[in-house]
């Protein structure tokens, strides 16, 4: 992984976003609500000034957090979790827990297809394979 202090601002913001959306899933299957970086990124924001965003060494912590987290929710998960309705006013494709699980990953698949169109904008190579 990058280290934190070679991330310019802008991918770091990305990252940030990137990491947002993680924590939402994480909050929505364990009910947590939510946290400071969540108003940063909601649907059809502008950019902020960049000393309004985390910086990249506490998004950085935030992702290892998040890492070690997920896959425990993940493993919470049952067919009655899946089917609860959603909380708190969450997105979803259909109303329930699940859904908003759907809704995250596909999210989350879109940004990733952008920070690989923005890895070869930069000239960077593809990240697997």
């Amino acid at each position: 992984m990058t280290s934190a202090a070679a991330l310019p601002r802008e991918l770091a913001a990305l990252a940030g976003m990137f990491n947002a959306g993680t924590r939402i899933f994480e909050k929505t299957v364990q009910g947590i609500p939510d946290e400071k970086w969540f108003q940063l990124f909601p649907r059809g924001s502008r950019r902020v000034p960049a000393e309004q965003y985390p910086r990249p060494a506490e998004i950085l912590d935030a992702w290892k957090d998040v890492s070690a987290k997920l896959p425990l929710a993940l493993d919470r998960m049952t067919p009655e979790l899946l089917s609860k309705p959603a909380s708190g006013g969450a997105r979803s494709v259909d109303g329930t827990v699940g859904g908003t699980v759907s809704l995250l990953s596909f999210h989350e698949v879109y940004h990733i297809g952008q920070m690989g169109y923005l890895r070869k904008w930069l000239g960077y190579g593809q990240v697997v394979g």
